[in-house]
């Protein structure tokens, strides 16, 4: 069973849902998904869980989709095309935001969709209070986050045509729990 949640309504109904789960990851089925989209686009979140233990890694990933006829050229951060992982902290203030290229780069989109699993990305400042955190966070080669519920979002930042075209940002969202 796939289950699709509209952009923003994914963040209310996953929190709602957490409130009846018993907590154990198998207790969830199927796929959780949210998607974000914009005429022609489409970008999709997914996870199998909504509920993860602290020494599970966790696995989310995004799909990106052209829905119109033939291929467009779109342009954004090259070399692209790029969909990136952001992860906020809802219950503390950890925030693992993705860095972008300033480059402009053009592709081709066709109908067949792109697929990305997660991937952490990120800078930090030595001065900051949670570098340790993210430290330890960016050189871990799986995606582990310690208890907490965590908004974990899918980044899809283009143009139409030039890189000066109108700028579409499409941005999906999940909200996980660590135990």
């Amino acid at each position: 069973m796939t289950r699709y949640i509209p952009g923003s309504i994914a963040v209310f109904l996953a929190a709602a849902a957490l409130g009846g789960c018993s907590g154990a990851p198998s207790s969830q089925t199927g796929i959780v998904r949210a998607e974000d989209r914009d005429s022609s686009f489409l970008l999709t979140i997914s996870t199998p869980h909504l509920v993860w233990r602290a020494d599970q890694p966790i696995t989310v990933s995004a799909e990106f989709s052209y829905l119109g006829p033939g291929s467009v050229t779109v342009s954004g951060p090259g070399p692209g095309p790029h969909v990136k992982f952001g992860v906020v902290e809802l219950t503390g203030d950890r925030e693992m935001e993705p860095l972008w290229l300033m480059a402009c780069a053009y592709w081709e989109m066709s109908r067949n969709p792109l697929a990305f699993p997660f991937r952490k990305g990120g800078g930090y400042s030595s001065d900051e209070p949670n570098a340790a955190f993210y430290e330890a966070w960016l050189a871990e080669p799986e995606f582990r986050l310690p208890p907490g519920r965590w908004e974990v979002s899918a980044f899809a930042p283009f143009s139409l045509g030039q890189c000066s075209g109108r700028n579409i940002n499409l941005e999906a969202t999940v909200t996980l729990t660590v135990q």
